[in-house]
């Protein structure tokens, strides 16, 4: 499913950091930025709990884009492509981590844990 979103045709803008050196009001504008390269290392580190885990990144990473740049930027476009391609692709269930409702699950603990 991964290279399914990393090669996607509209996921260019996004395979690594924005650079803040040259974007210099990125992070006043967005506050959690993440990229594919980041959301890479999470998989490898196993770091996602949940399919909702790794979907909330993907269009984090899409609304990120969306919100920083205008309508009529290649940025922009390629974010909402690349978002509805992940709302298509990435079908959660309740079990994935989101009730019914699609809201997102709290982490099970040793104290809510069913035995």
């Amino acid at each position: 499913m991964w290279k399914s979103f990393s090669n996607h045709r509209s996921a260019w803008p996004f395979h690594e950091p924005v650079d803040v050196t040259v974007v210099t009001d990125y992070l006043e504008i967005i506050q959690c930025p993440i990229d594919l390269s980041a959301i890479q290392k999470k998989i490898d580190e196993n770091a996602y709990a949940t399919k909702a885990a790794f979907k909330d990144d993907l269009v984090l990473m899409c609304e990120n884009s969306i919100a920083y740049n205008s309508p009529d930027t290649n940025y922009y476009k390629a974010a909402k492509d690349l978002l509805e391609f992940v709302k298509k692709k990435v079908v959660l269930e309740p079990q994935d981590g989101r009730d019914k409702a699609g809201y997102a699950s709290a982490p099970a603990t040793k104290k809510h844990l069913v035995r």
